[in-house]
């Protein structure tokens, strides 16, 4: 279901959310959520006009 780059960018992040205490709860939940939006935009779930203009 996930590619290997995808899981390997999910455990650097729990990592660094582990390591690092300046990294707070609400930028790892924003991280994961555009990990897992842009995701979906790759399968295509997302169309285009919804994607966000910074990525």
């Amino acid at each position: 279901m996930y590619s290997d780059e995808e899981k390997e960018a999910l455990r650097t992040l729990l990592i660094a959310r582990a390591e690092d205490e300046t990294l707070s709860p609400a930028e790892f939940d924003l991280r994961l959520k555009r990990m897992f939006e842009r995701k979906k935009i790759a399968l295509g779930i997302v169309p285009n006009e919804q994607r966000p203009e910074n990525e």
